[in-house]
């Protein structure tokens, strides 16, 4: 240690990455070496995990280190502290931080030794979610609500018994909370995918274990989606079935969207409200930048109303690139979706080239003509309002420049 401290910075760093192992064999370091570490992001525990291995071998020792910490390392410090002495006494833990200095110190302690508490005694850290602030808040703290670490480790140290207070206490999870619920289930799937999804069918907090399955089967469970498939197929309809269906069918569209048109027409068949299965189904397979190639290719391969919405969101994602390769699938629409898919076409070509838009839209009868003007005149003003206004001002009057004024002002 002494020597990496007197060297250059590069080698200075490693001493974070050591700290876990310094804990072990040489602990009253670690307050110095701690105030020294700047944390890397929101998700570095090096100095936390440093400290709680220490207060499992010496508490008193590791709590008077942890004390002598200063500057943004201090509430790692001591949220180590907190975290392995609830392991072993959480009602001691909470009276020590209790009389911790408020703001962060106690904050990050609390929601620390409710994740410790949970580890010994689940509903105990648990019936105490609302002495830790909640946590999140923006982008970069996703995975930091209070709710979330404790559920994870709760649910992984009786899950059972996790399951039945969420459902004694069914608003106390809130926001993405529920995350913290998705590794206990995927062990759980992995041992016994039908038994433990029954379990969640027939118990009292279903709604709320449906929300965790449906982000495992999008992230770390996203290999049994068919297993999850092929369950949900054969069970009687139920509320539970019926989300479990569309969750799966939504999570292979990412991942598997080859097995979500082979589904597809079960996804729809067993729907309460086949409309509305056709409207999410075609969204899930397309309405996002990074599935919109499918388009094409899918077409080929479905018909009925399933094509028509198909083609409705095609016209919805139009974009100055691919508008003149849609132009010929306008005869395709009904008359009831022909307008909002010129409009869109004439935005899409407006956005780079107005003149063009203004040209393709002339071979329009008056009333179509008038559509397409709006899609222009929106276009156009984002880009130049002053220019998209002239071009206005300079029509005859009557119904067109009627919805091209509209659509400027607008």
């Amino acid at each position: 240690i002494d020597a990496m401290k007197a060297t250059s910075g590069t080698i200075r760093q490693h001493l974070g990455d050591m700290l876990v192992k310094i804990a072990e064999v040489a602990p009253s370091r670690l307050s110095e070496l701690a105030s020294m570490i700047t944390s890397k992001d929101d998700w570095d525990t090096r100095i936390r995990d440093a400290f709680a291995v220490s207060a499992r071998h010496d508490l008193t020792a590791a709590r008077e280190s942890a004390q002598k910490v200063a500057g943004p390392s201090r509430k790692e410090a001591l949220a180590g502290i907190a975290i392995a002495w609830a392991e072993e006494d959480g009602a001691t833990a909470l009276a020590w931080v209790n009389a911790l200095e408020p703001r962060e110190d106690r904050a990050e302690a609390m929601r620390s030794l409710l994740v410790g508490w949970a580890k010994s005694d689940p509903v105990a850290a648990l019936d105490r979610l609302d002495l830790a602030p909640p946590g999140g808040g923006h982008i970069a703290r996703y995975n930091t609500e209070t709710a979330e670490h404790v559920l994870r480790t709760a649910s992984q140290s009786d899950f059972n018994a996790t399951l039945d207070w969420l459902a004694d206490n069914p608003r106390a999870i809130t926001s993405k909370g529920y995350h913290g619920l998705t590794g206990a289930i995927r062990k759980r799937l992995a041992n016994d995918l039908p038994g433990t999804l029954a379990l969640m069918e027939e118990h009292p907090a279903s709604a709320l274990l449906a929300q965790s399955l449906r982000s495992e089967l999008l992230n770390g469970s996203s290999e049994r989606q068919e297993e999850v498939w092929k369950w949900a197929a054969s069970q009687p309809t139920s509320a539970f079935v019926s989300q479990v269906k569309r969750d799966v069918f939504g999570a292979a569209t990412w991942h598997r969207p080859d097995k979500a048109v082979e589904w597809m027409d079960a996804f729809i068949e067993s729907s309460p409200d086949p409309n509305q299965a056709i409207s999410y189904a075609v969204s899930s397979l397309v309405d996002s930048s990074a599935k919109r190639h499918r388009i094409e290719g899918l077409l080929d391969v479905v018909s009925g109303p399933v094509r028509e919405e198909l083609l409705r969101a095609a016209f919805r994602h139009v974009t100055y690139e691919n508008a003149h390769g849609w132009m010929p699938r306008l005869d395709e629409l009904t008359a009831a979706d022909r307008n909002q898919a010129v409009r869109s076409l004439a935005a899409a070509q407006a956005s780079a080239d107005p003149a063009a838009a203004i040209s393709w839209a002339q071979d329009f009868s008056n009333s179509e003509r008038a559509i397409a003007y709006e899609g222009i005149a929106n276009s156009w003003a984002a880009a130049d309002g002053l220019e998209a206004s002239e071009w206005i001002a300079s029509l005859p009057e009557g119904m067109v420049r009627d919805h091209a004024t509209r659509a400027l002002v607008e």
